[in-house]
C-alpha cells in the first residue's frame, strides 16, 4: 500500500521494549493490523511535534504515520487522535474546494497529508499556523481536519508538547486553508477577508437576535 499519514487508529495491544521500540496490534478501520516503531518512542511521537511527553497505551485512539507493508505497519510517527465528534463544524469555502480535491487527491503533498477510511478523509496540513499567545510570545500550531458527509471539523495541536489547543478557523487558519486550496497566498489573502466578513455577518445577526429578544413585547394599545 505504500506510505501512509493520518492513519486513526485504535490500540488494542502494545508492548513497550527496553529498547524503547513499541509494537502491537491496532484497529484501522475494523481491521487489525501489527504495527512496530521503525525506532525509539520519543522519536516517534516527535517527528511531527517538539517536546511531546505524551506516549501511546492500550485502548488509546492514535494518528499513525508509515509505511504499510503487507501484514503490519513501520510506524515513523504516532500521536494521539485529538478528533472530537461532538466539537461544531467549521464552514468556509476554501474547505469546499479541499473537500472535491480529496477523493483524488495523494496521500501527501505540499499542502496536505490525507487518509481517506471508512468514517471519513482525515488530514493534517502540511503549513503550520503561527500566531502570538497572551504574552505576545510567537507559538506555532499543526492544524487537523476531518471530512465526512455532515461536513468538516478543523482542531489545532500545539507543535510544542503536541496537544490539542483549539478548533475552528481564525485568520492564521484562513491562510493556510487558502494555500490548501490552491488559490495561492495573494488571492487567499483576499477570499480570507471575505471569510471573515461573512463571519463577522453572523456574529452581527446573532448579537441583534439576544437584543431583540431582550426588548419588551409590542402593546399597541393607546392607553
Amino acid at each position: 500500500m505504500g506510505y501512509v499519514h493520518c492513519v486513526p487508529a485504535r490500540v488494542l495491544r502494545m508492548s513497550h521494549g527496553l529498547d524503547n521500540i513499541v509494537s502491537g496490534i491496532v484497529d484501522v478501520d475494523g481491521r487489525e493490523i501489527g504495527f512496530t516503531t521503525r525506532g525509539h518512542i520519543v522519536k516517534a511521537v516527535n517527528k511531527v511535534y517538539r517536546g511531546s511527553a505524551w506516549k501511546p497505551s492500550a485502548g488509546a485512539r492514535v494518528l499513525l504515520d508509515g509505511e504499510m507493508r503487507a501484514d503490519d505497519l513501520l510506524v515513523d510517527h504516532v500521536e494521539a487522535d485529538e478528533h472530537d465528534a461532538g466539537a461544531p463544524f467549521s464552514f468556509s469555502p476554501h474547505l469546499d474546494e479541499i473537500a472535491a480535491l480529496l477523493p483524488t487527491h495523494p496521500p501527501a503533498s505540499k499542502t496536505l497529508r490525507v487518509w481517506r477510511g471508512e468514517s471519513g478523509t482525515r488530514v493534517r496540513f502540511a503549513d503550520i499556523a503561527s500566531r502570538r499567545d497572551a504574552r505576545g510570545r510567537v507559538v506555532e500550531e499543526i492544524i487537523h481536519g476531518r471530512h465526512c458527509e455532515d461536513g468538516w471539523h478543523l482542531w489545532r495541536v500545539g507543535r510544542e508538547g503536541g496537544r490539542r489547543v483549539g478548533e475552528g478557523i481564525d485568520a492564521a487558519v484562513l491562510t493556510i486553508l487558502a494555500r490548501a486550496s490552491g488559490r495561492g497566498m495573494l488571492a487567499g489573502e483576499t477570499a480570507a477577508e471575505e471569510d471573515r466578513r461573512q463571519q463577522a455577518e453572523i456574529r452581527e445577526a446573532a448579537r441583534n437576535r439576544i437584543a431583540e429578544a431582550a426588548l419588551p413585547p409590542d402593546d399597541d394599545c393607546p392607553f
